[in-house]
Order: structure tokens, then C-alpha cells, then sequence
């Protein structure tokens, strides 16, 4: 496979692994790193977003919790820092939210 079909693929499994991580009922910890994979895959939508800040807040040891959210600070940190550089490969489905991050209820 070249790397435009690698991509294609990658962007089917994601397709079909998100939906299935968000609507799980999993233990909150490993919710929240399938989600961080995800997100640190490029292709990650504000749902995905959203639902890994949920299942890090619902972790519950103080310390994991703790390094879920500064993980994830991290990860929108970078993506701020690229000018959601990361975000300019998602889905146009996903990349048509006018939510500004203001406005979404983190």
C-alpha cells in the first residue's frame, strides 16, 4: 500500500473505532486513552474532544485524572500551536462545526 491508501484506511479504521469508543460504557480510564489516540492521530472531531475531557474528569483516581487532563492540555495546546494544523485533515463532515471553543460546553 502507498501512503495515500495507508491514509484512507487509517481514516476508515478512525471512522469506524470513534463512534464505537464514545458509545461504549468502558472504564472511563481506557475510554480516555483510546480517545487520546485518537486525537493524536489528526482526525480527531470536537466530539472527540469533548468525550475525552468527559471520561478524564470521570476518572477516578486524583492522579490519573490528573495526568489524563494535563495530557489532554497538552494535545490542545499543540493543536493551537499548529493553527489547527491538525484539524485541516479531518473529515469535512467533522471540520463544518461553527462551534468556536468558547462557545462548546466543556
Amino acid at each position: 500500500m502507498d501512503k495515500s491508501q495507508l491514509e484512507s484506511l487509517r481514516d476508515q479504521i478512525l471512522g469506524d473505532v470513534t463512534p464505537l469508543v464514545i458509545n461504549n460504557t468502558q472504564d472511563a480510564s481506557e475510554k480516555f486513552n483510546i480517545l487520546l489516540r485518537i486525537i493524536r492521530s489528526g482526525r480527531a472531531s470536537n466530539e472527540t474532544y469533548s468525550s475525552a475531557y468527559e471520561s478524564a474528569k470521570n476518572i477516578e483516581d486524583g492522579g490519573d485524572k490528573l495526568g489524563a487532563l494535563l495530557a489532554l492540555l497538552d494535545e490542545i495546546d499543540v493543536d493551537i500551536a499548529q493553527d489547527g494544523a491538525r484539524g485541516m485533515s479531518k473529515p469535512v463532515e467533522e471540520t463544518q462545526n461553527t462551534e468556536t471553543p468558547e462557545n462548546q460546553n466543556f
